[in-house]
């Protein structure tokens, strides 16, 4: 199978978890979600856009929970395409997943801050 350049694959005990970099979020594959994770309303957006007001979005069957109001998952019950105007479309196989935003640490004011797209 061909991924594209921005898809990896981590092989962790016999398991072959998937990671996905789209812009400025690291989308990561995970066996099973942590309890507490509350379902997100019927919006596909997984992350905005503060700069630009594009934002990343789920095309496909899926559910998005959220954790804290910070942290959110999402689990693909089918193959599903993430779509965002600045980035090529990625397709993301069945499968539950964690997604990151990229974050960038300025030390000499000491300040760790998200970056966005």
């Amino acid at each position: 199978m061909i991924y594209p350049i921005s898809t990896f694959i981590v092989k962790t005990r016999s398991i072959i978890m998937k990671l996905f970099r789209h812009g400025d979020l690291l989308i990561r594959q995970v066996l099973e979600f942590p309890p507490g994770l509350v379902l997100c309303s019927v919006s596909k957006v997984i992350a905005q856009g503060e700069k630009t007001g594009h934002h990343h979005v789920l095309n496909g069957f899926c559910q998005i929970y959220q954790m804290n109001n910070e942290i959110k998952y999402f689990e693909a019950k089918g193959n599903l395409e993430l779509t965002h105007p600045e980035h090529n479309t990625l397709e993301i196989p069945i499968g539950k997943y964690v997604i990151e935003h990229e974050r960038e640490y300025n030390p000499f004011v000491n300040l760790e801050e998200e970056v966005y797209d």
